[in-house]
């Protein structure tokens, strides 16, 4: 079990930070956002199986060969008394490692918590502070000179939130254009994907991996959403829209907002099957990878 601990713990530092640095440089060269965000979601739950296993690994190893073994020897309390087969240290680096899974998964569930909330509130502003659109019942009039465009998710009949700065500043066919954007977050549930980066972006503070994470998905989502809406407006319609919403007091645009408009300025991409057959079946590997490893801890060393 000691040398599966050690595996673990070097995967456990590779997706750390080489791993997600190389994916995070590559963000803007696929032509398959989806296969990316689900690439995105493996790294992360390895990572945090990875690390979590290691610790209670290492933890248990004195317990039995395997981790089924030596949680089953946890019954048996000599094993955590002074004299028994598992010393002090090791005791404490169990609790650690179930400790942390615990956080991670009280900042899951806190985080969707506290987004429900925070929508509620929301909602209940939008209903004082604007007013129905004439033409689509499901958007709202923010009167407010920045040109603002956002969706409000929710279980009943979510919302479209359209500045007055924003509609005198587009024409119809790109006000469209952005709708459709919106419309495409709201219904892809964008929000429920950002859910586990924001949760793990909490959880683990300072740590390369989680802020790479979140900063990536939040652009691939914007791509996702701009493919979706392209589909049903023109493609013009939708880059004029994010050229004349997206400058900068200095007129300049930020990097990720200029590859958007590049992308738009192209064909849409033809997702290659096979491309996004191997990116998949490389998550689920690497999801199976520290699980397997776990489960069979020193069954096969």
């Amino acid at each position: 079990m000691l040398v599966i601990g050690g595996l673990l713990a070097v995967l456990a530092l590779l997706l750390a930070w080489p791993v997600p640095l190389a994916l995070h440089r590559r963000r803007r060269t696929t032509s398959d956002p989806l296969a990316y965000l689900v690439l995105w979601q493996s790294i992360g739950l390895s990572g945090g199986l990875a690390l979590i296993g290691a610790v209670i690994v290492y933890a248990l190893a004195p317990l039995g060969g395997n981790l089924p073994a030596a949680v089953l020897a946890l019954r048996d309390h000599r094993a955590l008394i002074d004299g028994g087969t598992m010393p002090a240290l090791r005791l404490i680096l169990l609790v650690l490692g179930l400790l942390y899974l615990a956080h991670l998964c009280l900042m899951l569930a806190y985080s969707a918590f506290r987004a429900q909330q925070q929508r509620r509130r929301h909602r209940a502003l939008l209903t004082v502070l604007t007013t129905p659109d004439a033409d689509d019942p499901h958007t709202r009039i923010l009167p407010t000179s920045a040109p603002v465009a956002y969706c409000l998710p929710s279980g009943g009949t979510p919302t479209t939130v359209l500045s007055t700065g924003l509609v005198s500043l587009l024409n119809e066919a790109e006000r469209r254009a952005v709708v459709e954007h919106e419309t495409a977050h709201l219904r892809l549930r964008h929000d429920v994907l950002m859910l586990p980066f924001l949760a793990w972006r909490k959880a683990s503070p300072g740590f390369f991996a989680p802020k790479a994470a979140l900063a990536s998905v939040r652009e691939l989502i914007e791509i996702m959403a701009d493919d979706a809406a392209r589909r049903r407006v023109p493609c013009e319609d939708l880059r004029s829209a994010i050229e004349k919403t997206a400058a900068g007091e200095d007129g300049g645009l930020r990097p990720d907002v200029r590859y958007r408009l590049q992308r738009l300025s192209a064909p849409l991409p033809q997702v290659s099957l096979r491309t996004r057959t191997t990116l998949i079946a490389a998550a689920v590997g690497l999801f199976l990878v520290p699980t397997v490893m776990v489960l069979g801890s020193g069954l096969y060393l």
